[in-house]
């Protein structure tokens, strides 16, 4: 009965830590607008594929997934082109203040921005990262919980030319000292315990590389074969 009792007990945490787990904290990059140029191209949440000759204006929100324990403050920035690749420019910046309104119509909590816009900027160039320094917001009391809120927002413009197939191009997270995610507890700092989303910025392969990588692999698959019957 006692062993019966320990493997419930130990089932249980083994529950809850999961569950705190899979419930934690995150910060997203979402694409929620794309205007194509040029030959056009495709997006979805998390990345754009632009044609050879296309170009791009996307929009990019700051999305905060907030578990149980609230968000009273989060401060953080985006930083993009680290390749030193020059792919973006931006457009524009908005920090976004979020309050929550209860089903009596009473703001209950609230994230409110410290200081209007954002400290410093720094445009990418060849070999130069591009920085937006920092999103912030804080609440005076109990912050949001258990909701998703646009934290901020970031439009870009690709620089026809430059856009390569490299990965990830923009980034968030904290990057800086003194950038950081607390909860709603006393003292509470959940930094090291929240992910951070990225969104990549690249090109649809030119019909030519297609076909050569067609005729490569081909060529594999006979020589392959050839082995085979030996």
């Amino acid at each position: 009965m006692r062993k019966l009792t320990l493997i419930a007990l130990m089932a249980s945490i083994s529950f809850l830590g999961f569950s705190s787990v899979a419930s934690a904290t995150s910060v997203g990059l979402v694409v929620t607008g794309v205007a194509f140029g040029g030959t056009g191209g495709t997006s979805d949440a998390s990345s754009v594929t632009l044609n050879v000759s296309g170009s791009a204006t996307l929009t990019v929100d700051v999305q905060v997934d907030i578990d149980s324990r609230g968000l009273a403050g989060l401060f953080m920035h985006v930083k993009f082109d680290s390749d030193g690749e020059n792919e973006l420019n931006v457009v524009s910046f908005t920090e976004l203040s979020w309050a929550f309104v209860n089903m009596m119509g009473v703001t209950t909590s609230d994230l409110s921005q410290l200081t209007t816009g954002i400290n410093s900027t720094q445009e990418s160039a060849v070999g130069v990262e591009g920085q937006l320094y920092s999103f912030e917001g804080q609440s005076l009391g109990a912050g949001p919980a258990s909701t998703t809120l646009t934290f901020a927002r970031v439009v870009f413009s690709t620089n026809h030319g430059n856009v390569s197939t490299d990965g990830d191009d923009i980034f968030s997270g904290t990057f800086y000292p003194g950038e950081t995610v607390g909860c709603n507890a006393p003292s509470c700092v959940i930094t090291s315990s929240v992910s951070f989303g990225s969104v990549a910025v690249n090109l649809v392969p030119e019909p030519g590389t297609i076909s050569l990588l067609g005729l490569g692999i081909g060529a594999l698959v006979l020589a392959g074969g050839r082995r085979g019957r030996k």
